[in-house]
């Protein structure tokens, strides 16, 4: 069996349109130097109105130790 990751997730649009077709396993750019970024609030306000999404943070190798302490910090309270 395989699944299917829809990477560089950035919008409810094309998050939605996937999951109807059964995908629910989504990555998203936390790196705003990515031209696909989405930001940590956006993907919260995304996150709220999928069905049971597995969710993938993608955070690039330039981002500092305290950025992706933020991100994490602020994705477990959500």
């Amino acid at each position: 069996m395989y699944q299917f990751k829809i990477n560089q997730t950035n919008s409810l649009h094309t998050a939605r349109y996937f999951i109807a077709h059964g995908i629910n396993l989504f990555g998203f750019t936390l790196d705003a130097l990515e031209p696909n970024h989405v930001s940590i609030d956006k993907l919260n306000d995304i996150q709220k109105w999928l069905y049971q999404p597995i969710v993938i943070l993608e955070i690039a190798n330039h981002q500092s130790a305290d950025e992706i302490a933020f991100l994490i910090e602020k994705q477990t309270h959500n």
